[in-house]
């Protein structure tokens, strides 16, 4: 098989190729362009080195065939540059100087083959073959290599959305029928209830609910697989997926949810889903707050940190050890709240987070529980303090609201947005007046209340629905929308009140509109499922995150929040 046939066995390859000739000599150098374009696809030409470099330069370039011997720039000198940029790229020397110094150096730059002048065709087809082959191979292992790279890009994908869609349910799984909501107590009083979950993994091996039951009724519970990875992770989503289960069936019938038969059906279905060395530790925590009591259940659980009206604070130790494959159901023990103002629930993560190398945030919990007045409070300071965490994190915090204010101040305006503006500059101006000299706290504060004004203005007063905000911020008319649109016979009305708890200083401010309200278990769901970036709880969301509590009354119709400040003098601890 001669050179030409071998060649045509590669014409299909060729013809998909741009091939660069640089060659002085004009006629030359238009005889073998005419040649060569029946073999590539495209012919680019150039007269001398500069020409052919500043051609390469343009990028395309499959393959190049150049004289040396040239003026401006000689073959060598245009190689080494194109070497600059392409170590790779196959070349053809054409050339009636043979020297072996000057052949040393084009091997060195990597000179794939070399054709001697006079050309001879079957010589060049040869030369040609050979740098093609180069080519398709180059061309075979680079796309190799894009597709085992895009192969890992796609199950890196993959696999993010698996873990995402594992989130997604692990969240989904979790109740909070509570969720931004106060509980109702005897004689008029509220409670606060607050959850955290902090988790290491893509699937946690702690997880916990919150469940209203009757009116001023709440049921707890954590469950924390003990162990690290899968099979904790396992369990604990068929403990809670469980328990919620049977609360909602019995909720549905009508029937009264009694802690100890539910931890008693509990048991029975798990115990035969636990290998013989699997242990739980798991709390279940019944707070009836009409009645001012408390019904627990605890296996292997930390104890609990309880604070009464004088300021003390007291352990109550787990009831029964870990639960395993063969224990039995324990009876729920029962205790008075009615001088409870705070008491903390957590896994023994929270206990073991360590501070340094030699103490763990366990021996500071009594303090930090006396210390702070609100969950997100404790939780702020407990990241800035914590050195480390090697374990998933789940913890209740249940205290009694403030009953008798300090001081106490009230708003009322149309709704308009020129109205809200000239509130919050009002408040703002006051709030040294009111007591409050934390700069801090009152950044936290206003920052909270504009958004929650806005938030009053938007969907209370003028009933802004998702849609029709996300569209018009889109168009970016949402501004001059809310500047034009009014409801001067709504009232937005706001009320203040300031509460000292020792050197702590509760503010506290309610907004209220005269709109629809909204579901706060929607909202949940809504934060849950929905990327940060929409518009939708953008407020809310941002507000949760600078407030100490935030909670919606009367429908959500009134959103409620504290910041707690502390005066200089008493410094950040």
């Amino acid at each position: 098989m001669d050179s030409r046939t071998e060649l045509k066995e590669i014409a299909g390859v060729a013809k998909r190729l741009t091939l660069l000739y640089v060659e002085d000599d004009i006629p030359t150098r238009r005889f073998l362009k005419r040649r060569l374009e029946e073999i590539f696809g495209v012919v680019a030409e150039a007269a001398n080195g500069e020409e052919g470099l500043k051609r390469f330069l343009q990028g395309g370039i499959d393959l190049v065939i150049s004289d040396n011997i040239m003026p401006f720039m000689d073959g060598i000198e245009m190689i080494r540059e194109i070497r600059r940029v392409d170590t790779r790229l196959p070349i053809i020397l054409t050339t009636a100087f043979i020297d072996t110094d000057y052949l040393m150096e084009a091997i060195n730059l990597g000179v794939t083959q070399f054709v001697a002048k006079p050309i001879s065709m079957d010589l060049l087809h040869n030369a040609i073959q050979m740098a093609i082959q180069r080519v398709v191979l180059d061309n075979l292992t680079r796309k190799a290599k894009e597709q085992e790279i895009e192969l890992l890009r796609f199950q890196d994908r993959y696999h993010s959305l698996q873990q995402e869609s594992a989130r997604r349910k692990e969240r989904n799984l979790i109740k909070n029928d509570h969720y931004l909501q106060t509980i109702q107590g005897k004689e008029g009083e509220e409670w606060v209830l607050d959850a955290l979950h902090r988790s290491l993994e893509i699937l946690s091996g702690d997880s916990y609910s919150v469940r209203g039951l009757d009116e001023g009724r709440a049921l707890l519970f954590i469950v924390d697989g003990m162990g690290k990875g899968l099979s904790a992770s396992v369990t604990t989503t068929l403990s809670i997926a469980f328990l919620n289960y049977l609360i909602d069936e019995r909720i549905a019938q009508g029937a009264r949810v009694e802690l100890g038969s539910l931890v008693g059906d509990y048991l029975r279905f798990i115990q035969k889903e636990l290998l013989e060395e699997e242990i739980i530790s798991a709390g279940f925590y019944d707070f009836d707050f009409k009645r001012e009591r408390l019904s627990y259940i605890t296996f292997g659980m930390p104890s609990m940190l309880w604070v009464n009206s004088q300021g003390e604070c007291e352990r109550i130790k787990s009831s029964s050890p870990p639960l395993m494959k063969y224990s039995l159901p324990p009876l729920p023990q029962e205790i008075c709240i009615q001088d409870l103002e705070k008491i903390l629930l957590y896994s023994d993560g929270l206990n073991e987070a360590l501070l340094d190398e030699e103490t763990i945030y366990g021996e500071i919990l009594e303090e930090e529980l006396l210390w702070n007045r609100f969950l997100s409070e404790m939780n702020r300071r407990f990241r800035s303090r914590v050195k480390d965490v090697d374990d998933d994190i789940t913890a209740f915090w249940v205290r009694r609201v403030p009953q008798n204010p300090s001081a106490s101040r009230s708003y009322e305006i149309k709704s308009s947005l020129l109205e809200v503006h000239r509130l919050s500059d009002t408040i703002e101006e006051g709030l040294e007046s009111f007591g409050i000299f934390d700069l801090e706290a009152s950044t936290r504060f206003m920052t909270a209340l504009t958004e929650m004004l806005m938030n009053a203005y938007e969907h209370g007063s003028l009933g802004v629905e998702r849609l029709t905000k996300d569209q018009l911020i889109q168009e970016g008319s949402y501004d001059e929308y809310l500047a034009k649109e009014s409801k001067p016979h709504r009232r937005i009305r706001v009320r203040l009140r300031r509460y000292e708890e020792g050197e702590a200083t509760l503010l506290t401010c309610e907004v209220e509109d005269e709109g629809r309200g909204f579901d706060t278990q929607t909202l949940l769901q809504n934060l849950r499922n929905e990327p940060e970036t929409l518009t939708s709880g953008r407020g809310i969301r941002l507000t949760k995150g600078l407030v100490d509590h935030l909670c919606f009354k009367k429908g959500g119709r009134v959103s409620q929040f504290t910041v707690v400040a502390r005066e200089a003098l008493f410094g950040n601890r």
